[in-house]
C-alpha cells in the first residue's frame, strides 16, 4: 500500500511540473530585436506593452553601421481606437492604418508545449518554456519561448504561410512597468495623417506575440 501511495505522489508531483499556457505582466518595457527573413535586416527598438490599455510602442534605435539612407520608424499601435500609427523619422510623414484584433503577449489556451530548458550558463540560469499553434494536421504558424516564473517574453516568431514571410523577434532587457509613457503618443505629423486601408505591414509584425 505504501508503494502505491508513493507511486500516486510522484505521478501527481511530475504533473504538476507540466507548465500550462500563460500570459505576460500587464506593462512592460524591453528591447526588440526583429529580424525580418523576407527582407533580410535587423531592426532594433526600445518598447513598451500596456495590457489594459491594450497598446504597444516600439520607437526604433538608429544604428550608424547601416546601409547609408535607412529610414528608421516609431510605431504607436492603439487597438481599443484601432488605429495604427507609423512615423518616418527621417521624412517626418506619418501613415496611419488599423490596428486590429488584440492580442496580448503570453500563450493562448490552446498553445501546444513543444519543450523547456535554461537559458544561461551556471550560475545564471533562467527556465523557459517554448509553445506553439501546431496542430497534428498543420505546422506551426507561431512559435513563443516564454520564462516559466513570470511568464516574460523571450523570443516569437511568426510565419506568414499566405505571403511566406518569416519574421523573428528577440525580447530581452525587461523590466516591469512602462519606463518612457511618452513612448506611446504619437508625433505631431500623425494627427492629421488619413487611414490606409488594410494593415500596416511592420506594424503588424510587432503587435503581440501569438499568431495572425
Amino acid at each position: 500500500m505504501f508503494k502505491i501511495l508513493s507511486l500516486l505522489f510522484l505521478v501527481g508531483v511530475t504533473y504538476s511540473q507540466i507548465p500550462q499556457p500563460c500570459f505576460s505582466p500587464p506593462l512592460l518595457s524591453f528591447v526588440a530585436i526583429q529580424y525580418d527573413q523576407e527582407r533580410v535586416f535587423f531592426r532594433q527598438f526600445d518598447a513598451a506593452y500596456d495590457f489594459q490599455g491594450q497598446r504597444f510602442a516600439f520607437y526604433e534605435r538608429e544604428d550608424s553601421r547601416t546601409t547609408p539612407g535607412r529610414q528608421y520608424y516609431q510605431i504607436i499601435i492603439l487597438h481599443k481606437e484601432n488605429v495604427a500609427y507609423q512615423y518616418n523619422r527621417q521624412s517626418k510623414q506619418c501613415t496611419k492604418s488599423q490596428a486590429g484584433p488584440f492580442r496580448p503577449f503570453g500563450v493562448p489556451p490552446e498553445g501546444r508545449f513543444e519543450g523547456e530548458y535554461y537559458i544561461g550558463g551556471p550560475g545564471e540560469t533562467i527556465e523557459a518554456v517554448e509553445w506553439s499553434d501546431r496542430s497534428d494536421v498543420r505546422r506551426e504558424n507561431w512559435l513563443g519561448v516564454f520564462t516559466r516564473i513570470n511568464c516574460y517574453p523571450v523570443r516569437t516568431w511568426l510565419h506568414n504561410s499566405q505571403t511566406n514571410e518569416t519574421v523573428h523577434t528577440d525580447i530581452f532587457n525587461v523590466v516591469a512597468g512602462v519606463t518612457n509613457p511618452s513612448i506611446f503618443e504619437p508625433p505631431t505629423a500623425c494627427r492629421n495623417a488619413t487611414v490606409s486601408p488594410g494593415f500596416n505591414k511592420l506594424a503588424h509584425s510587432l503587435r503581440g506575440s501569438y499568431r495572425h
